[in-house]
């Protein structure tokens, strides 16, 4: 078959995706792509004839010089194809980190430019700030949701899965635009995006048994589960926690402007 003969073409690859192209038609053939192991561990592609299963044309390490060398180096450090299982953690700690930096960042700056100067391109960008800083999260929350929800013979399911990314970061950006009050709108969106990272696990039983509450579940998809679960917790958790904190904020404003009120009756 079509990874026989690119095996014995290449048998250096390692085969990972096989992709059709016009079967059924004149001129049809098979892309299968994969890996080499190395320093760098590179990509490769063979493409196979649907007919005599001919290699036809190929895109192998070995063959792309300088430039593909390089872009092999790049690729591996970029998805950290190299140090296994714990470099990938790290890279997603620092990733995480990374972002947490520039979103606290980019508030404080801003809450600093407001005190001194307040200017409508500084409100529209935290709110821009909030919008996209929380709206990702709903929206990868809403994205995995729906990959759970739609029917798996949906046709052109994985760009609806991607459009309802889109349609509600659009909604949660426009939603940080028009509200009144932005600080109660941080953790409103964390909750929701906690809410349906947690509920996902769940749905997913309504078209597979393979994930964290399924009768015939696969290693792969309930860590994936099990990782929008944790992932759900902590959002909801952080939600409650920024709750708390802007109400123990409000009641302190409260009391102290209550005091001065207070003391001045006394007097009188």
């Amino acid at each position: 078959g079509v990874l026989e003969e690119s095996k014995r073409h290449a048998p250096e690859l390692k085969p990972e995706v096989v992709r059709l192209h016009r079967i059924g038609h004149v001129g049809g053939y098979f892309d299968v792509w994969g890996h080499v192991d190395g320093p760098p561990k590179a990509h490769g592609m063979l493409r196979v004839d649907s007919t005599n299963g001919e290699v036809i044309a190929s895109q192998m390490p070995s063959s792309q010089g300088s430039a593909g060398a390089t872009r092999g180096w790049v690729q591996t450090l970029h998805y950290a194809e190299f140090g296994g299982l714990p470099l990938k953690f790290l890279y997603f700690a620092l990733a995480l980190a990374s972002c947490g930096a520039f979103l606290t960042g980019n508030w404080v700056w801003l809450s600093r430019r407001e005190k001194r100067e307040s200017s409508r391109g500084n409100r529209a960008l935290r709110r821009l700030t909030l919008g996209i800083g929380a709206g990702t999260w709903v929206a990868l929350g809403a994205m995995f949701l729906s990959s759970r929800l739609l029917p798996l013979s949906l046709s052109g399911r994985g760009k609806w899965e991607e459009a309802s990314f889109f349609i509600s970061l659009l909604v949660c950006v426009i939603w940080a635009l028009v509200a009144r009050e932005l600080q109660r709108l941080w953790w409103r969106q964390l909750a929701l995006a906690g809410v349906a990272s947690a509920l996902t696990p769940v749905a997913a039983l309504g078209i597979s048994s393979a994930g964290l509450f399924g009768a015939r579940s696969s290693a792969a998809v309930v860590a994936v589960d099990s990782g929008l679960l944790a992932a759900g917790t902590a959002l909801c958790a952080l939600a409650a926690a920024l709750y708390r904190a802007q109400r123990e904020t409000r009641a302190s404003e409260v009391s102290h402007t209550v005091s001065p009120l207070a003391t001045e009756a006394e007097n009188v």
